[in-house]
């Protein structure tokens, strides 16, 4: 018996719920006197992926020649996927000799009935399904991000979620000072490097580490260390003077869970949403200082990697630098080096 529940493809807890499912296949067992041997359960996964620990371990089973039939409540059970869903009804199953039963659709490949034979459209319908209900959610989320509702899943370092009003933040008091005192420095003239060895030296821990351990400040801190990255991440983002931006990037289809990054046009931007940390006008003097060092460079050209590698050790952003060549009237040629490489050991 093979029983899936996922609110994500829109199933309702009453009709669809895992008890429900399980006492539909234990009486369909009952009276038609099966051998029961393993139920495998799906709880909170959709139906969208294949990729689900009991579905993997039906399978495996199917390969040791454990169990010669599965039996799901309905289709849909087994999966939104039209593609997928055809292959194991079409393929898979009948080369390992796996009678398959959906019972509220009729479906049986042990006998020959009509109800068979429009499985295929039945597995598009519930494939639409799926795309029509992703659709909906991401129609609500796209709503509230225009409303100023912070919809993001963790909350950026300096704010947490208001205690009664969902989807709204507020200051974090323990870490504001850190907050600003992260722009003041940068805007009075002080490098990024600069500033995380500050913080790493007198012991701050990193946004991660805070979330994790609840504390500021660790006298024995080994690890959430800050980097160049999460700096200037925070330094650009806007929810510092209160402004909500979100829509940043998206899921590419509701079957393929990998992100894309969305243009900033597309972004939905919200101003005053929540209160500010910095006032507008430091920030902006730190945009204008990161747009100014962000291109003020020695290198002729705009070279691809340029601004997308970071060392591996240290997380920093690879430089690319021009190196002289030894030999009289030689081209210079440019290399990818750590700027911190000789203090931290990085390659």
């Amino acid at each position: 018996m093979y029983i899936r529940l996922s609110r994500e493809d829109g199933d309702k807890q009453e009709s669809e719920s895992i008890g429900n499912q399980r006492k539909i296949l234990q009486r369909y067992v009952k009276e038609n006197n099966l051998c029961l041997v393993k139920e495998y359960v799906d709880d909170g996964i959709s139906g969208t992926t294949f990729d689900r620990p009991s579905f993997n371990e039906l399978l495996q089973d199917i390969e040791n020649k454990t169990i010669d039939m599965v039996i799901t409540k309905d289709l849909s059970r087994l999966g939104r996927d039209y593609i997928k869903t055809g292959f194991y009804l079409e393929d898979y199953f009948p080369k390992n000799n796996i009678r398959y039963v959906a019972i509220t659709d009729g479906i049986d490949t042990y006998i020959d009935s009509t109800n068979n034979d429009i499985t295929p459209f039945k597995a598009i319908m519930n494939d639409m399904y799926a795309k029509d209900i992703s659709k909906k959610i991401r129609s609500v989320l796209k709503e509230k991000q225009k409303q100023g509702e912070y919809m993001c899943s963790i909350p950026a370092y300096g704010y947490k979620r208001h205690p009664t009003i969902k989807n709204k933040l507020i200051v974090d008091e323990q870490v504001r000072n850190v907050v600003e005192k992260i722009f003041e420095m940068y805007a009075n003239g002080h490098g990024s490097v600069e500033i995380v060895n500050y913080l790493n030296s007198n012991k701050y821990l990193s946004p991660t580490g805070y979330r994790k351990t609840g504390l500021v400040q660790d006298e024995n801190k080994i690890n959430y260390n800050w980097n160049e990255v999460t700096l200037c991440n925070m330094l650009k983002n806007e929810v510092y003077i209160g402004n909500t931006v979100q829509n940043k990037r998206s899921i590419i289809s509701y079957k393929v869970k990998k992100f894309r990054t969305i243009d900033k046009e597309e972004h939905i931007r919200v101003e005053n949403t929540h209160e500010p940390i910095i006032d507008k006008d430091v920030f902006e003097k730190v945009q204008c200082i990161i747009e100014r060092r962000g291109t003020n460079t020695k290198l002729k050209y705009d070279y691809l990697l340029r601004g997308l590698l970071y060392c591996y050790h240290c997380k920093r952003k690879l430089q690319i630098v021009l190196k002289k060549n030894s030999k009289r009237n030689a081209k210079s040629h440019p290399y990818i080096t750590c700027s911190d490489a000789k203090e931290r050991g990085c390659v």
